[in-house]
């Protein structure tokens, strides 16, 4: 399953969470609190030895619902990588 985006209610607090599954169709999931562990931002570099799952998509759809970020210098994948020649 994987996250689409963060909804929010009326009040603007966070309330669910858009997913698609393998299948391609979509759910809603309800909840009362909401952590993102999503990994790293490695793909967004043009060398990493990071997996390709790791594209920052947990970290922008937590700041398009308003999330204040802070300490993204310590996310958990480096996502640099030293090529020496070709």
């Amino acid at each position: 399953t994987i996250g689409i985006s963060i909804i929010k209610n009326k009040k603007s607090a966070i309330n669910g969470l858009l997913v698609q599954d393998i299948t391609k169709e979509k759910y809603i999931l309800g909840f009362d609190d909401l952590i993102i562990a999503s990994g790293g931002v490695g793909q967004l570099f043009e060398n990493t030895t990071n997996p390709r799952v790791s594209t920052g998509d947990g970290i922008a759809m937590a700041f398009l619902a308003g999330a204040e970020l802070q300490d993204v210098e310590m996310i958990q994948f480096h996502p640099t990588v030293l090529r020496i020649g070709k």
